[in-house]
């Protein structure tokens, strides 16, 4: 009777050891599978801030400003007539 008793304790102590080694295991996949989504969604949020960091420059780029002033607003250097020197006294 106490063998069976052993040896019953045994199996289910076998059994909840396979069934928490089966856990463990889908457990730490699902985790890995979530970490590679992540690390790739890292991946492409650093090439976008890149590319806005790029876009960013470019914008602010004095070049382009000028340019955007004489074709939007009709901005340019003024002529020397219009240029009134005042002198202190």
């Amino acid at each position: 009777m106490l063998r069976r008793l052993i040896l019953l304790g045994l199996v289910v102590l076998v059994f909840g050891s396979s069934l928490g080694a089966i856990w463990t295991s889908y457990r730490h996949r699902t985790l890995f599978a979530r970490s590679m989504r992540l690390e790739n969604r890292i991946e492409v949020l650093n090439a976008r801030w890149s590319q806005l960091l790029l876009e960013q420059g470019t914008l602010e780029s004095h070049a382009r400003l000028a340019r955007l002033a004489r074709s939007r607003l009709g901005m340019g250097l003024p002529r020397r007539i219009h240029i009134l020197v005042v002198r202190r006294r």
